[in-house]
């Protein structure tokens, strides 16, 4: 999956010139969390509805937001992704930055759309199957070769599909992993009993429903 399968397009934007009482009417108006601000196509800040707080909360004037530009207030540093970068280089770059908002280029770094943090989320709860019935198995295994494989052979046997597959580390147990199965099926008992029968750690069964 690439950003430019999950981002915003037709993306409003705001000018360096505009006062901070335009962005704050924008964001406000359509529920947005910050604006990327554009001089023509080309991305050069970002500013959100925290920037505007912080900036009133150090300037009182009853005029402020409406004689002060956004090129004054706005993050000129801007992280940017290429609309044919995958999902997860988004992810990591908003967690690594700490940004709610994402402006994606192109090629010719001209801004083609946002990802925000609710983008984010969707594509999330996507890959772990969430929208799928059926049940999820925590499986707590050794981080080492073959455990997945052999998981999804006795998966296989049983005539069950995965509808998704991840694995969390422990941070008190680095050599050990949490994985979490996601089965398109209501009835996993001989399943979650072949794989204890196999050595595997069954910690959790759970249904899923839609």
């Amino acid at each position: 999956m690439f950003v430019k399968n999950r981002m915003t397009v037709n993306t409003i934007s705001v000018s360096p010139t505009a006062t901070l009482g335009e962005a704050r009417r924008i964001m406000k108006e359509h529920g947005f969390e910050g604006l990327p601000v554009t001089d023509g196509e080309h991305i050069v800040g970002v500013i959100t509805m925290w920037d505007l707080l912080e900036a009133v909360a150090q300037n009182c004037g009853p005029d402020f937001l409406e004689t002060t530009i956004v090129e004054k207030v706005m993050m000129k540093n801007v992280v940017t992704v290429n609309q044919d970068e995958i999902i997860e280089e988004a992810a990591f770059l908003m967690h690594r930055h700490d940004i709610d908002l994402l402006p994606v280029v192109d090629d010719y770094d001209n801004l083609v759309g946002v990802i925000s943090q609710g983008d984010i989320f969707n594509v999330f709860v996507e890959m772990l199957g969430l929208m799928e019935r059926g049940t999820r198995i925590t499986v707590h295994v050794a981080d080492k070769v073959g455990q997945m494989a052999g998981m999804a052979q006795i998966i296989k046997n049983h005539g069950v599909s995965i509808a998704s597959m991840a694995s969390f580390y422990r941070d008190s147990a680095p050599n050990l992993r949490d994985i979490v199965l996601r089965l398109k099926t209501d009835n996993p008992k001989k399943i979650v009993d072949e794989l204890r029968k196999a050595g595997y750690r069954v910690t959790h069964v759970s249904q899923v429903w839609e």
